[in-house]
């Protein structure tokens, strides 16, 4: 989505009212997945939260305007996202006959405004300080795994590189080797191939 509301709508076709039922609509579809017949593998890749940031804390739609208490209005679709997210993942796990496996991943953390400006567009990736990168690579990474034996799986410094394969591994007979939890950025999103690896970055920054 671009943060220009005219050119939302005229490229996609919705509107602030449309994409706010979207989201509602997709939430409550989701509460549904466990009542349905299985087996079943379900993605979900929900922008939320995520500018444009249509949703106040109590999930009601408010108007987005870049730029304008940027943390506050990311603050307030934030804590909207946690209260849906709890009310999903309750529904499954009560109408759920088999404990699901369930993961909940961001696919990135929030960009640093003053280095990255709002969606990382025209940024120079390879000049960013440690402290944006840190910022950037932060994400949520978090597991359901039935079986007693499921803290035992997880390890300090467990990156989504290694989820499936470690819940296919576990609970699906595979074979699949775990690989090096790395991190790579891109130095522009125009050359989205071109990867370069921080980890070192990072874990030096953690020190």
């Amino acid at each position: 989505a671009f943060p220009n509301k005219r050119m939302n709508e005229k490229l996609f076709g919705y509107s602030s009212d449309k994409l706010h039922a979207n989201m509602l609509y997709k939430f409550e579809k989701k509460k549904k997945i466990g009542s349905s017949p299985s087996p079943k593998f379900v993605f979900v890749h929900m922008l939320m939260p995520h500018y444009p940031y249509i949703f106040d804390k109590d999930c009601k739609q408010q108007e987005d305007k870049p730029g304008f208490q940027e943390r506050q209005r990311y603050t307030a679709e934030l804590t909207c996202t946690n209260t849906l997210l709890k009310k999903t993942i309750t529904s499954i796990l009560k109408s759920s006959k088999k404990p699901p496996v369930i993961t909940l991943q961001s696919d990135e953390g929030p960009f640093t405004y003053d280095e990255m400006r709002r969606s990382g567009e025209g940024t120079d990736w390879t000049t960013v300080s440690s402290e944006a990168i840190q910022t950037h690579m932060k994400i949520l990474n978090a597991y359901h795994l039935p079986g007693d034996d499921a803290k035992e799986l997880l390890y300090s410094g467990v990156s989504p590189v290694n989820t499936f394969r470690l819940v296919f591994n576990t609970y699906f007979g595979t074979t699949m080797k775990m690989l090096e939890d790395k991190s790579y950025f891109i130095p522009h999103l125009n050359r989205p191939y071109d990867f370069y690896e921080i980890t070192e970055k990072l874990t030096s920054f953690k020190k």
